[in-house]
């Protein structure tokens, strides 16, 4: 199975494209195994074992297994991007709130997300690990937006062709209007605290 896996991760091609572990920590989460601690282990062989430097060891705890290979992402790809999967603020498992919970379903599907350029936004992210508590993640952020409003309209289980076509259509109709909303919230707002007119 994983030499198949590994084939098509190859695209057919005589050169092997390893995985990203991130991707495949998020895909295989719904799946389950008998160890708790294969949720980690069992996709290893995936991934570029060079970059990450985790190994199966069933000697140590399933917390010890998910706080290592999150740590191992967060530093070797100096990204923050796996704590999309940190949905765990009951922090069940002894983990830390920065490490995600993967023997439990998603409570929501994280989205890919592209943070924009601006000179206020460093290019790489910021994050030190406490070095007397491997528990203990500090991270500094920038407020890049804040959100409106939500739909109350969403994808039902079974959803056709058609009804998903409807349901993108009603999408494309809230954010117009949402956007016209804040187009005359803005010019109201700049009538009334606009700068003031003296006579002379």
């Amino acid at each position: 199975m994983l030499e198949g896996l590994r084939n098509d991760l190859g695209g057919g091609g005589h050169r092997l494209k390893y995985g990203e572990l991130t991707d495949l920590l998020f895909h295989t989460r719904s799946c389950k195994s008998t160890d708790p601690r294969d949720k980690v282990f069992s996709v290893l062989g995936l991934v570029d074992t060079t970059l990450y430097r985790v190994k199966p060891d069933y000697r140590i705890t399933l917390d010890q297994a998910l706080r290592d290979v999150t740590r191992s992402i967060i530093t070797k790809k100096q990204s923050l991007d796996v704590l999309a999967g940190s949905q765990n603020p009951e922090r069940e498992n002894g983990l830390p709130s920065w490490v995600p919970n993967l023997i439990t379903e998603w409570k929501a599907r994280p989205l890919k997300t592209e943070i924009p350029t601006s000179p206020d936004i460093p290019d790489e992210p910021e994050f030190t690990f406490e070095p007397d508590n491997e528990s203990v993640l500090h991270a500094n952020g920038s407020f890049v937006s804040c959100i409106a409003a939500l739909s109350n309209d969403q994808v039902t289980a079974g959803a056709t062709t058609e009804q998903l076509d409807a349901l993108l259509q009603t999408w494309k109709t809230f954010k117009s209007s949402q956007r016209t909303k804040e187009t005359i919230e803005s010019g109201l707002s700049s009538y009334l605290w606009g700068p003031s007119m003296g006579t002379g």
